[in-house]
């Protein structure tokens, strides 16, 4: 089992594998982000980059570092493209977007300084801006796996 692997948990592993995968991010591009960040990424969503890139379930998404061909339409959602649509919203710099439920309601990780084991997952949308829907991202991974990430805002 590869560095990035041992990082993740089992169920999460099966759950993520279960997706329509991206493939893994490449560390250089992985550091690329954080470089232009200035700040590392939570541990728990740097570890789904190295290891998937980004993922499509059934109902939502999570944002990732898909490989693009110039020739072919993106499969998966670019953390870069959305990052950018964040600074012009004007949200915190230090609120990754990871996924969106297709409508009203998108959904952060929290980057926490000093403690980038515990990234709480917050919700922005209409009633409920910064509300924490998981207490991290590998939580919001299982939470919304089950019955989708419409079914957390409840």
């Amino acid at each position: 089992m590869s560095a990035k692997n041992r990082d993740l948990p089992d169920d999460v592993r099966s759950i993520i594998g279960s997706a329509d995968c991206a493939g893994p991010a490449r560390e250089i591009v992985v550091k690329e982000l954080e470089s232009a960040l200035g700040y590392p990424l939570p541990a728990q969503y740097r570890a789904f980059l190295l290891a998937f890139g980004a993922a499509l379930f059934h109902g939502f998404e999570i944002y990732g570092l898909p490989s693009q061909s110039d020739n072919e339409p993106p499969a998966w959602s670019d953390i870069r493209d959305a990052l950018r649509t964040v600074s012009m919203q004007g949200f915190s710099g230090r609120l990754i977007p990871i996924s969106d439920d297709g409508g009203d309601f998108s959904f952060f990780v929290a980057v926490n300084e000093g403690a980038s084991d515990s990234s709480p997952v917050v919700a922005y949308g209409p009633g409920c801006d910064g509300r924490e829907v998981a207490a991290s991202f590998f939580d919001f991974i299982r939470a919304a796996s089950k019955s989708g990430v419409a079914s957390i805002l409840r």
